[in-house]
């Protein structure tokens, strides 16, 4: 059964220049079909345990607000998009968490991302924080790993390839002293956490435009090359 289905809101971005590794300014390969946003819930393997993770990039915030599954809602965005306004509006309609980046890429410093992180908590909904290992020898910040409700470790991408996961792995266990830590499926593959790469059973992507993929960087990834080219 799925346990989440994520959903990019728009291809456009409200930040400019896109982060270099944006997924949503490039053409996704293989195979897909099409599914209206409002139709999801069709799917199969969704049922009322699948988690709807909304990727809000600035734009069509009101697909989050016109959702009445009463599925367990959250939502992944990044400082710049994060508003007091959003923020209540998102949880009056069913948000009851919302992961926030932290990234060179997308945060500026630590107090940026406490200022917005405050934001959301202030609002009612936990707090967690997404960590793109870009610099995998660098940790994250006392301040944000004290504030946070969890801490989401994700791989860096297109690849996905550790390039130290003794590291990373050493860092997940002092992590753990202090807040609940999650790892993408990437990162639990190469710590050997899970057996397989699951996108596509475990959870699959929405776009803006109603094509569904199970992973949005595909043969990119070594990983998903090892799985599903060569079969699972």
């Amino acid at each position: 059964m799925l346990k989440m289905i994520s959903i990019s809101l728009s291809y456009s971005c409200i930040k400019n220049p896109r982060c270099y590794f944006c997924f949503l300014k490039d053409n996704i390969d293989g195979d897909h079909y099409y599914l209206g946003r409002e139709h999801f819930s069709n799917l199969k393997g969704f049922d009322k345990n699948t988690v709807i993770c909304y990727e809000y990039n600035g734009y069509n915030i009101k697909d989050v607000l016109h959702c009445y599954h009463e599925n367990e809602k959250t939502m992944t965005t990044m400082p710049l998009a994060v508003s007091k306004v959003m923020c209540g509006a998102v949880h009056k309609h069913g948000v009851n968490a919302i992961a926030l980046s932290y990234d060179k890429e997308k945060c500026s410093s630590p107090a940026e991302w406490l200022f917005k992180a405050k934001m959301i908590k202030d609002a009612g909904m936990k707090v967690s924080c997404n960590y793109l290992l870009i610099d995998e020898e660098k940790e994250v910040e006392p301040e944000i790993i004290k504030f946070a409700d969890q801490l989401n470790l994700l791989s860096y991408k297109p690849s996905g390839r550790l390039r130290n996961p003794e590291l990373i792995d050493l860092r997940i266990q002092m992590y753990k002293n202090f807040l609940p830590v999650a790892v993408d499926s990437c990162i639990g593959v190469q710590l050997g956490l899970i057996d397989r790469c699951k996108a596509g059973e475990d959870f699959i992507h929405i776009m803006p435009d109603g094509l569904t993929t199970d992973c949005c960087f595909k043969y990119r990834c070594f990983l998903y090359d090892k799985y599903y080219k060569k079969g699972k």
